[in-house]
């Protein structure tokens, strides 16, 4: 089974810094709140290596988690987003709670498929912040990676 890695997202330094208490944004990956439109066409297992360069967190309740999303786009309408509103198989990466003791570099893998998941063409990755009680810094350097099996 051959096998090939695809960088979705260089190193970038994201900053979600200013976020209200107990709310939780998009994340803005790579100057978008998603990494769209992934070509996985000839995959049949797919897993996202999310990894976390460094981390400045100021706040113990801040979170990080990622989706991953079937979508379809079309040279038709290339204006409009075509994307499932379930993340494939419901599954969710998180990289921990990040608080000041979260130890960096960290890596998480995103399961996406496995062989036995009729996934589509393309994919969308997701990124969401969440700020825990208060608001405070939360700034970390991340880039990530497909691994994808054909």
């Amino acid at each position: 089974m051959g096998g090939r890695i695809v960088r979705v997202l260089e190193r970038s330094d994201i900053d979600w810094t200013g976020g209200t208490s107990s709310v939780t944004t998009g994340i803005a990956i790579g100057g978008a709140p998603t990494i769209s439109d992934v070509d996985v066409s000839t995959a049949r297992e797919i897993t996202a290596l999310i990894r976390m360069h460094s981390l400045i967190a100021g706040n113990s309740g801040a979170s990080l988690s990622f989706r991953a999303y079937v979508t379809a786009p079309t040279n038709e309408d290339p204006g409009l987003t075509f994307r499932e509103t379930n993340p494939i198989g419901n599954t969710i990466a998180y990289i921990n709670t990040i608080a000041n003791t979260t130890t960096t570099p960290q890596l998480v893998r995103l399961v996406i498929a496995n062989g036995n998941a009729n996934i589509g063409g393309w994919i969308t990755i997701a990124g969401t912040a969440t700020q825990g009680a208060a608001t405070g810094n939360l700034r970390g350097i991340i880039s990530i990676d497909l691994s994808l099996k054909d």
